[in-house]
């Protein structure tokens, strides 16, 4: 995995506003795939939920990232 992933993971997992736009879009992104189903009216909700779960997931002390943040995106979702 290179830095930039990295580095987006580390943030995210302390909490900063830019890291959590950063993921929350790339959340977005994922829900609005056509595989996804997501209806627009609840893709905001559907997101909320996974910048959640992926946080909590990130926070736990035996996390490890094998494929990659975007991969760990969707999973979770």
């Amino acid at each position: 995995m290179s830095s930039a992933p990295n580095d987006l993971l580390s943030r995210f997992r302390e909490g900063n506003a830019e890291a959590i736009r950063s993921v929350s879009g790339l959340a977005r992104v994922i829900v609005g795939e056509r595989g996804y189903y997501v209806p627009a009216s609840e893709r905001d909700d559907v997101v909320q939920e996974i910048v959640i779960h992926t946080h909590r997931a990130i926070c736990c002390s035996d996390f490890e990232i094998s494929h990659g943040f975007e991969a760990l995106l969707r999973t979770v979702a």
